[in-house]
């Protein structure tokens, strides 16, 4: 039996092509996790190519495929973040959904913003707890993939969600360094 790795993928679905027919595919993986509509990790013995001729169908001339193999320290990472810590992924699936919501409204100053703020922050700390991170070998290439999402005007309207809580983050540490160059 082939060796099973882990692979970051990027889709930009078209129109047309449903989440539960892309959901039927990614169940061929041993394992998924989808971090966002667009970005999933998955657990799978087959190949990169193999991934991209099963998923090429539900992308059009106008959408995004992307699939990256993840590397022996980098699935260690994943394995880690996903199993090692599942009320803190937990928690985190829901934040983001609580920001979707905070940004609809469009205050990132308000003092519901602030509380969410620092509760984002502190399951991302939870998340960097252990030395090294077990994020720390995926934020390059995740970093990539936002940016490249970012530039196509279609995804960085599903990844809008990012830049706000960023812009909460740094509003409420704008927030407490006032506070604390006050006393």
């Amino acid at each position: 039996m082939a060796a099973a790795n882990f692979y970051m993928i990027y889709i930009k679905r078209s129109a047309d092509a449903s989440y539960d027919e892309l959901k039927a595919k990614m169940n061929l993986a041993r394992n998924w996790y989808r971090i966002t509509d667009s970005f999933w990790i998955a657990y799978t013995t087959s190949s990169a190519e193999k991934w991209y001729q099963r998923l090429r169908p539900f992308v059009d001339d106008s959408g995004s495929l992307l699939i990256c193999r993840l590397d022996t320290a980098e699935e260690a990472s994943v394995k880690e973040w996903t199993s090692g810590l599942p009320d803190v992924v937990s928690t985190l699936k829901e934040l983001l959904e609580e920001a979707k919501a905070l940004m609809a409204i469009g205050d990132a100053t308000s003092a519901v913003t602030m509380d969410f703020a620092r509760r984002f922050r502190a399951a991302s700390e939870q998340l960097k707890g252990s030395e090294p991170s077990p994020l720390t070998a995926l934020r390059p290439k995740l970093k990539a993939m936002v940016d490249d999402a970012r530039s196509d005007p279609a995804a960085s309207q599903k990844i809008e969600v990012l830049g706000f809580i960023e812009k909460t983050i740094a509003n409420l540490k704008a927030k407490e360094d006032y506070s604390a160059s006050e006393e």
